[in-house]
């Protein structure tokens, strides 16, 4: 009895431990393959991202060479400056579209860059407030977000002495990045490459858990953007 009794538990133990080693192989294993599945995974987002962030060039381009070709023919003058202006926005642009996140500081740095390149466009037709808290310039938001929203709040909506197209770049109660504009939409077809705020949610969706808000009613339309975290 007693050496049936230690043969049933060795060979108890030589079971246990047959099905543990199987077990672990088989975390193991299972690890592996979700560890393969997230690398693949991260690897798809990062080429979406790449080829999201690639749609911004010839948009950019676009809309910037339709006003050029305007300029030239109406103020050749103000053509030159605007192309001198255009090149060096552009390089600023390009150095930034290869971050998948920037700083809110480095984002508004930019957009002042651009705001003179628009003055050439519009003069005073067109005024821009920023009021961004110090402490709100670590945090992030995908390259040239804001330059989209402006881009778009100018193609669709009058800009003139009368009615003079007011946007507003702030932080909201919630802590989000707002931007707004008065809505006085032009009655006539602009061409578009329809990048604009599909680029910009598109973009969202890959990098946050957070999506963007957009809010019109028959005198406003406001953006609210999620900031991000900047990793070191």
């Amino acid at each position: 009895m007693v050496s049936i009794v230690i043969s049933t538990l060795i060979s108890a133990i030589y079971t246990a431990d047959f099905f543990l080693r199987k077990w672990k192989m088989s975390m193991l294993e299972t690890s592996a393959l979700e560890l393969k599945a997230y690398d693949l995974n991260q690897i798809a987002m990062q080429a979406e991202l790449q080829s999201l962030k690639a749609q911004l060039d010839p948009h950019f381009m676009f809309n910037n060479f339709s006003t050029l070709s305007s300029l030239i023919v109406e103020n050749p003058d103000s053509a030159l400056l605007f192309l001198d202006n255009l090149s060096k926005v552009y390089r600023y642009m390009i150095i930034n579209l290869s971050r998948d996140i920037i700083s809110l500081k480095d984002e508004i740095k930019f957009i002042h860059s651009y705001i003179y390149l628009i003055k050439i466009r519009v003069s005073d037709n067109l005024q821009i407030n920023i009021n961004i808290p110090e402490d709100y310039e670590i945090k992030g938001v995908p390259p040239i977000t804001l330059q989209l929203l402006i881009e778009n709040a100018i193609k669709h909506n009058i800009a003139s002495r009368s009615r003079p197209l007011h946007i507003d770049i702030n932080i909201n109660e919630e802590g989000w990045l707002e931007v707004s504009n008065n809505l006085q939409l032009v009655n006539f077809h602009i061409p578009s490459t329809r990048v604009g705020l599909k680029n910009i949610i598109s973009r969202y969706r890959l990098l946050s858990d957070a999506c963007p808000q957009i809010i019109e009613n028959e005198s406003t339309f406001i953006v609210k953007l999620p900031l991000l975290e900047i990793s070191e």
